[in-house]
């Protein structure tokens, strides 16, 4: 099992080694990641939190910070880890319409979600073994929930603050419970936002573990191929309020 402290090195994050986290789904890249994007940060808020693993939740609270929010669909009864996540100060709520006002937070983590917003994922009985849907290219102009997500993340954010993004990344695709996005798409929401990249990086998934990556190289990616778990490209993204 990897280990946070390994792969967090004065707030950087590297892999240990290559191939690394041999079976082992996004997660392994993503928390870790994450975790050493957001030291530092005073006001943070978790989108998402509700089916968050123990690992993750931990990890979130261990943060030097003020205070940890977060936001979740589900209700406490859907809650994994109830006692931990009881801990943060957490909503019910959408984060199409977030109970927050303008420049609340300096960090918002937005970890493997963004591509369910405004998906059926519920209505998908096996969303991770599932082949690309057949899909026009004008369902990706229409479906514009992601869009309107970092829309109103960027309202929410304070002048400076970051939005920490992860998701699933090769070529544009639609898998009925969420999308894999291709580069285009994710410029396309930085600049409809005037969110700046200020980093990125990217991973890919190759049978015997994880490798970093570029954006080029996974372009024809398609979702949980080479053996992954899960995700066989990932992108991960720090986006600034400028």
């Amino acid at each position: 099992m990897w280990r946070l402290k390994r792969l967090i090195k004065r707030n950087a994050f590297a892999l240990s080694k290559e191939p690394f986290a041999k079976g082992q789904s996004d997660r392994a890249i993503e928390i870790p990641w994450a975790i050493a994007k957001a030291r530092g940060m005073k006001e943070i808020l978790e989108i998402g939190f509700a089916r968050g693993e123990e690992i993750w939740i931990k990890s979130l609270l261990s943060l030097p910070r003020k205070e940890l929010y977060g936001i979740d669909l589900y209700d406490r009864s859907m809650w994994r880890l109830p006692e931990l996540m009881g801990k943060m100060k957490n909503v019910r709520g959408d984060i199409l319409h977030p109970p927050y006002k303008e420049s609340s937070f300096d960090c918002v983590l937005c970890i493997s979600t963004l591509e369910h917003v405004g998906m059926n994922s519920h209505k998908v009985r096996n969303p991770y073994g599932a082949p690309p849907w057949p899909t026009e290219p004008e369902w990706f102009l229409k479906h514009k929930e992601d869009f309107e997500t970092v829309k109103e993340i960027k309202r929410i954010l304070k002048n400076g603050g970051k939005l920490l993004l992860t998701v699933p990344f090769g070529k544009l695709s639609n898998y009925g419970s969420h999308i894999q996005y291709d580069a285009t798409r994710l410029k396309q929401i930085a600049a409809s936002t005037s969110l700046l990249i200020t980093d990125e990086a990217y991973f890919e998934y190759r049978f015997d573990g994880w490798y970093t990556s570029s954006a080029e190289k996974l372009s024809d990616v398609l979702f949980q191929t080479c053996g992954a778990p899960a995700s066989t490209g990932l992108a991960c993204l720090e986006l600034r309020k400028i």
